[in-house]
């Protein structure tokens, strides 16, 4: 995913706001789709196709606050679009999703707190994504976000898939022929990954353990508790 370079001044938490009641009265809603994997986004979300793309632009227009997204959703109006919102370092970034490139045509952005977060299930267009906003924990996946990065570099020269799997876990898996027979012990490897992590200040706060299939090597850390 590319980011587009916004030309005008982002917009705030209000004018964030003034576009969920706007979602809402055009009856899109978000949907679940790789909210934990996107980027290094610690969630990010996406609605419906927008479908009354020129309506919208005109109730964009008689919204001072919304200047930022006005502009931007006229200058783009032909393309496949969605809103988006999504949430790093604590950090909410919003604005609208083209759903063909899967650019970002950030609009808006402001500091958020897991409190704040939270609170986003009340709105109607959330219907589909509250259980996740409702048990969503901004610490827990910051520092699984930190993981993320240094899973890469568990095999050197090996294609990891790394993939944050829910607020607590995330997951890093090899085809088992990376691996020589002897090596493909689950207990010798859960040693393997335990000493591997202590290059790292957060080895302390998680727990390790492996699966193993005829194909697939699967290494797990999941985090001993909530971060405080």
């Amino acid at each position: 995913m590319e980011i587009i370079n916004e030309k005008y001044d982002l917009s705030g938490k209000h004018a964030f706001n003034i576009m969920l009641d706007i979602i809402n009265d055009f009856n899109l809603l978000f949907v679940k789709q790789d909210y934990y994997n996107t980027s290094d986004y610690s969630y990010f979300f996406t609605t419906e196709k927008i479908k009354s793309v020129d309506e919208i632009i005109d109730v964009l227009q008689r919204r001072k606050s919304l200047e930022m997204a006005y502009k931007t959703l006229k200058s783009i109006r032909e393309m496949r679009l969605s809103f988006f919102f999504g949430v790093k370092e604590y950090t909410c970034f919003y604005g609208f999703y083209n759903e063909d490139n899967r650019y970002l045509y950030k609009v808006g952005k402001f500091r958020v707190n897991n409190k704040d977060f939270k609170n986003l299930y009340k709105n109607k267009c959330m219907k589909t994504i509250r259980s996740i906003i409702e048990k969503g924990n901004l610490k827990n996946l910051k520092q699984l976000q930190e993981i993320k990065v240094d899973f890469h570099t568990l095999f050197d020269q090996v294609e990891p898939d790394v993939e944050i799997l829910d607020e607590y876990r995330i997951k890093n898996s090899f085809k088992i022929d990376i691996l020589k027979p002897e090596d493909r012990d689950e207990n010798k490897l859960r040693i393997y990954l335990t000493q591997w992590s202590r290059n790292f200040k957060w080895s302390d706060k998680c727990y390790y353990y492996i699966h193993l299939t005829e194909k697939y090597a699967h290494f797990y850390i999941k985090l001993k508790s909530q971060i405080i």
